[in-house]
């Protein structure tokens, strides 16, 4: 799985706080460690993330059912408050998911606040069992496909729809060309069908995909789905003629 981490800092007087967006493609489990203290007026004792119980004013703080001066973190999407977050806490987010990070004190009465929270966060990405990518004949780089697992991983891709190296010959599948089954110099895998689907491995190697193929991907290899074509022109236009784009489904199998 893929590891991340950063730095937050919250200032205590910002009444519309701090987002947060989970910005893989994948859920995240992240860890929100808060430190630092604030004060939120100055006839009270400074207060950490863990905020102030039983605050003879609860009942008009901005979130009154969560303790008073926390930091909370709300959904942006829903607007209810998903933790009190005055120690360590672990949340799940979606992908494109955000949290809004802020004080929990009277509205219209943050602006008499001073200091900050320091919120240190770190997440593991977690790897999707399946997925769907569009892989185009003419893009030269390919589609790339992540394992951002820490182990390596069992892929099964199957491809459909219609595509094709040169417009001389037609369309066909990732299979590649049935009359042309063994691709010559110039092209990415030599001795594999014309226009088939192949993969471009972290080492920089080609495996042949196909119509549907099993591949071993390592521990945070990223590969790359591509045609099998005449790279450098080497034998005719190259990619610059190739048309069409294949769906390919992909699932983590045993």
């Amino acid at each position: 799985m893929t590891e991340l981490n950063g730095q937050l800092t919250i200032p205590c007087s910002a009444e519309t706080g701090v987002e947060f967006t989970n910005t893989q493609s994948s859920d995240v489990t992240f860890k929100f460690t808060p430190s630092g203290s604030f004060s939120a007026a100055s006839f009270l004792p400074d207060c950490t993330a863990a905020g102030m119980k039983d605050f003879k004013y609860q009942s008009v703080m901005t979130y009154p059912n969560n303790t008073s001066f926390a930091l909370l973190a709300v959904s942006k999407q829903t607007g209810a408050v998903v933790a009190e977050v005055g120690q360590e806490t672990t949340l799940v987010l979606k992908p494109g998911e955000t949290l809004i990070f802020i004080i929990n004190d009277v509205p219209n009465c943050y602006y008499d606040n001073t200091g900050s929270i320091t919120l240190n966060w770190s997440g593991e990405a977690q790897q999707p069992r399946s997925g769907i990518l569009q892989v185009a004949a003419n893009d030269l780089s390919g589609t790339p496909w992540t394992n951002l697992a820490n182990n390596s991983v069992r892929v099964q891709f199957t491809a459909s729809g219609q595509w094709t190296y040169n417009p001389g010959v037609g369309m066909h599948g990732a299979g590649g060309h049935p009359r042309y089954l063994n691709a010559g110099r110039g092209y990415r895998m030599t001795g594999r069908p014309e226009g088939a689907l192949i993969a471009r491995r972290g080492n920089g190697s080609y495996e042949f995909v196909g119509q549907q193929g099993v591949l071993t991907v390592a521990a945070n290899e990223k590969i790359s789905l591509t045609i099998n074509d005449d790279e450098g022109g080497v034998q005719g236009a190259g990619f610059r003629d190739n048309q069409g784009v294949i769906t390919v489904q992909w699932n983590v199998v045993p």
